[in-house]
């Protein structure tokens, strides 16, 4: 970016709406390798903590839900007649954000994706065997017949929660992928990694999105439990 617009200086971090500004921000001297794989570190006048799964303080390596408290003379008091929510989000002045990232030992912080999107398996609570679907999503979307990958939970056997991928094929003229070569090698391409194959694999020809384009998981997940449903009773 500095290279192409003659830039000088290219700040990232985290903007968050509760904070009223960037809790999270790159220093003004961060070298290109950090820009490119953080956020940033801590803000003046803010403070950040790790929670792991378990809700303990999380040590600087391992991943855990990101939380910002402003120091002083600034508090976010709530959302407007939502005070079951708000509760849920703020606890003793600390906003949790609802991401997962990481803090190296510079003080770094890494999003790596969303709290509620994190997959797990088991029914009674543990979070030791938490499956982080970004992680293979990254890893399947290298295969060259998908344009788009997301992965899921949805609800299996037994109260376990059960791995989907909802992949978009590429379309263009004179190009087609055969389904069950993909699923095959989607299988095989997680097996590699050592990650978690997915339970279902499902084609579709979009993603539903919002009108900025992010993509709605909760509706993946109502679409594929409703296309599952349907197999089941056929």
């Amino acid at each position: 970016m500095r290279r192409l617009t003659g830039i000088k200086q290219v700040t990232v971090g985290v903007f968050l709406t509760e904070a009223g500004c960037m809790p999270v921000m790159s220093q003004a001297d961060a070298p290109p390798e950090s820009l490119l794989r953080t956020q940033g570190q801590i803000a003046d006048h803010f403070e950040v903590k790790l929670l792991g799964f378990d809700g303990a303080l999380a040590p600087r390596g391992q991943m855990g839900e990101i939380c910002v408290r402003p120091i002083a003379n600034s508090e976010f008091l709530g959302y407007y007649k939502e005070n079951e929510l708000s509760r849920s989000f703020f606890v003793h002045g600390w906003i949790l954000t609802g991401d997962i990232g990481v803090m190296d030992e510079a003080g770094n912080v890494q999003v790596l994706g969303q709290k509620q999107d994190v997959i797990f398996p088991t029914s009674d609570g543990t979070k030791v065997d938490a499956i982080l679907p970004w992680i293979i999503e990254r890893k399947l979307a290298t295969h060259p017949d998908l344009i788009g990958v997301q992965v899921v939970g949805v609800p299996g056997a037994s109260g376990k929660t059960q791995t989907c991928a909802i992949v978009v094929l590429k379309s263009a003229e004179g190009h087609t992928a055969d389904h069950a070569r993909v699923k095959a090698d989607l299988t095989e391409m997680c097996q590699q990694e050592k990650l978690v194959a997915p339970n279902y694999i499902v084609f579709v020809k979009d993603f539903p999105r919002t009108q900025t384009k992010k993509v709605q998981k909760f509706k993946l997940r109502e679409m594929v439990l409703a296309l599952i449903k349907e197999q089941s009773s056929a």
